[in-house]
């Protein structure tokens, strides 16, 4: 069997897929099966080489999204020609600026809240979430 010599395409396309659809028809209406469908030939064994479970795809596209943000973060607070209230009136600003993530998310929320069977998964991403934010 050939190896992919680019996995992280194979991921960024295993994750673009899974958004789209948790967008589209949320996160409880989305099978594994379903992102295979739209992966353009890829298998079922190319999902789980990278990824254990559904729960793991959907946090991978929650990090994905945040990281950009993530690092944004960490680049004010590292600024050394800055004061503390600057750095913070920087965030703040900056933050309110950036809706177009936050809608994202705040969409990924409501699809992943409407399961009501995976509680302890819900949890874990309103703890993980708010963290963020």
């Amino acid at each position: 069997m050939a190896r992919n010599k680019h996995p992280e395409e194979t991921v960024n396309l295993i994750l673009d897929v899974a958004f789209r659809l948790f967008m589209e028809k949320g996160y409880e209406h989305t099978s594994i099966q379903d992102i295979i469908n739209h992966l353009g030939g890829l298998s079922k064994g190319a999902i789980y080489h990278h990824f254990k479970s559904k729960e793991e795809i959907l946090y991978a596209v929650i990090d994905r999204m945040t990281e950009e943000s993530n690092q944004m973060l960490t680049d004010i607070k590292d600024r050394t020609d800055l004061k503390g209230k600057e750095k913070l009136q920087i965030l703040f600003n900056t933050s309110i600026n950036r809706s177009v993530q936050q809608d994202k998310l705040l969409k990924l929320q409501k699809c992943y809240k409407s399961s009501k069977r995976n509680r302890k998964s819900y949890s874990f991403l309103m703890s993980y979430l708010l963290y963020l934010f």
